[in-house]
């Protein structure tokens, strides 16, 4: 055994504070710890002394501190693919939860065809009632449309999907397929290409200013061909619209005028 009564207060102590481990292990833990010079000198030499209160035990053992080696540094614990998952994904709800509420501070009130603004998750949905072709087009700009976006048809609505700072629009704008359908009607020669009309008939003005005309001809994919002003070299509408787009109409040619003035001059 040991002289170092101690070793008893000692296993008394680590018996009170791991009596969840189990009884058997206090008294070898106080030996280790007086075996390796951990303890104090006997504190008490008569069994009067022995008597004392724990709260005085508590007081006067002594356990020296020992730090770690340096090299025994902890390192930190890795994020988990599922918490790096989480985090990715609260991300890009926040930037979503960003964008709609840019989209609702600079628009929502100010524009009269908008119904909605929605923050869904990691996207935002807007719905539009559009008055005209011009709505249309407003907010396939705002919601970061490519201009090669292609747009679908559901019901009386027509889709159309952007990204804003990176984070996916999505576009629900009623009436459009109906004032699609009376600009198709309304055109000389309407040509439809990612989700907007086109009449051929009319000069198309592109964004930087340059001005095409169509001539009738057309590629093997029956896409129209234009030539710029000025230019006898033909380029295909879609690309015209992928480099300079989208295109607006210029004003329509005269040749109608022309042909009437004419006509009453060779009546008369």
């Amino acid at each position: 055994m040991t002289s170092n009564r101690n070793v008893q207060a000692a296993a008394a102590v680590i018996r009170e504070g791991l009596a969840r481990f189990g009884e058997e292990v206090a008294f070898d833990l106080a030996l280790a710890l007086n075996t390796n010079a951990l303890l104090g000198p006997s504190l008490y030499g008569t069994e009067e002394e022995q008597a004392a209160p724990r709260a005085e035990l508590l007081r006067t053992l002594v356990v020296r501190r020992q730090d770690p080696p340096a090299t025994e540094q902890s390192e930190a614990h890795p994020a988990t693919t599922l918490e790096a998952e989480v985090d990715t994904w609260e991300a890009k709800c926040a930037r979503a939860h960003a964008v709609w509420a840019s989209l609702g501070t600079e628009f929502h009130g100010h524009r009269p065809e908008v119904m909605a603004i929605e923050w869904d998750r990691d996207r935002v949905v807007v719905c539009i009632k559009a008055a005209s072709l011009a709505d249309w087009e407003f907010w396939l700009g705002a919601a970061g449309a490519p201009v090669d976006a292609d747009t679908r048809q559901t019901g009386y609505a027509q889709l159309a999907f952007g990204e804003r700072d990176g984070v996916p629009v999505h576009l629900v704008a009623h009436d459009v397929p109906r004032l699609l359908g009376e600009a198709w009607h309304a055109a000389r020669e309407p040509y439809f290409l990612w989700g907007r009309i086109y009449d051929l008939a009319c000069p198309l003005i592109d964004c930087d200013g340059n001005t095409w005309h169509y001539h009738g001809y057309r590629a093997q994919d029956s896409i129209p061909l234009l030539q710029k002003r000025d230019t006898d070299e033909p380029c295909a509408l879609a690309s015209v619209v992928l480099d300079a787009g989208p295109l607006t109409p210029g004003k329509p040619p005269a040749t109608s005028t022309s042909t009437a003035v004419a006509g009453d001059g060779d009546t008369a």
